[in-house]
């Protein structure tokens, strides 16, 4: 019986891989220390980029309910590393489904993903798949925020598979409403949700649901491939260049505005918090006005918003 337990659990994990110069696929026998680091390996090539918007904020809500909490640092452990394991699986679900629907634009968007490059195989892919999803469910479950993976897996499906993505309002509305699955799930694994909570996770959803449009105007090419209908190809690059740059001028500082008047309005750091993220929306205005014309440039103007969100998450839950 272990010896078939054995054989069960290196068919789950261990990849078919096609060896550089091989017309052959052979399989690799690997010391589990060997196998662990090429899945982190693979994961941060799945899923790394993500991170500051994917995986991070549901955390970061999990310290800021322990910090309104009564509860002991020993009583914390728990949660917060349950949180960790949890928001991990959340985000690699994510990028696991899309990335196996997504093949044909990544060969022109993203080459260098493992599927694309041919370091791994779709069975590979749909193995991660179901032991990642099976490991949600039961977090969630011990976690109690089962209906937020009930939501995400909803979403999931109707993302991939209910026609999501090929619009920019449905795509759009698909991160917004997974931020919200996300911190609210990363909340409650500590405390109860509250009214003032919830608008908290209104606004950041709203500067979401503006700013994820930045990542339409770097994949152009997979999203004119796949007949997708972003706002880029909508409307034109150079009028949502535009209008994200009057966005990130006028309606994103408001929404930071309401943000701060939330989470600190008496505390003397307010103003300063507010000038710090407007200089930082003026940047990425900037950015968008003059410098994400080519593909290279909206990538890393895409990757300065990911950071700027992070970084506003961080800075004002943790001070709330």
């Amino acid at each position: 019986m272990g010896s078939w337990l054995a054989r069960f659990a290196s068919s789950i994990w261990l990849a078919n891989v096609t060896l550089p110069g091989a017309g052959s696929r052979e399989r690799l026998r690997r010391t589990p220390f060997q196998w662990l680091l090429r899945e982190v390996r693979l994961f941060a090539k799945i899923a790394g980029r993500d991170i500051p918007t994917g995986a991070l904020p549901g955390f970061v809500f999990t310290v800021a309910a322990y910090r309104h909490s009564d509860l002991s640092i020993a009583t914390a452990i728990w949660p917060l590393l349950l949180s960790v394991g949890y928001f991990w699986l959340f985000l690699y679900v994510f990028c696991l489904l899309n990335q196996i629907h997504g093949e044909a634009e990544d060969r022109l968007n993203k080459p260098h993903r493992p599927l694309v490059s041919g370091e791994v195989d779709r069975p590979w892919m749909y193995r991660r798949l179901l032991v990642a999803a099976g490991a949600l469910a039961a977090m969630a479950y011990v976690g109690g925020v089962a209906l937020w993976a009930c939501t995400w897996a909803a979403l999931n499906l109707l993302y991939a598979r209910g026609g999501w993505q090929r619009h920019w309002v449905t795509r759009n509305l698909f991160v917004a409403l997974g931020l919200i699955t996300e911190v609210a799930a990363g909340w409650q694994l500590v405390s109860a949700l509250d009214p003032t909570v919830w608008r908290i996770i209104i606004v950041i959803a709203l500067i979401m649901f503006i700013g994820i449009t930045l990542q339409d105007l770097r994949d152009v090419d997979g999203d004119v491939a796949v007949h997708r209908r972003t706002a880029p190809l909508a409307f034109g690059r150079r009028t949502v260049r535009i209008a994200m740059a009057v966005a990130f001028l006028t309606l994103i500082p408001l929404l930071v505005h309401l943000l701060c008047a939330i989470t600190f309005p008496d505390m003397p750091l307010y103003a300063a918090m507010e000038a710090l993220f407007a200089v930082g929306s003026v940047i990425l205005a900037a950015r968008l006005l003059w410098f994400s014309h080519s593909k290279y440039q909206a990538h890393r103007t895409y990757m300065y918003f990911t950071y700027w969100f992070a970084s506003l998450m961080a800075t004002v839950i943790l001070t709330f």
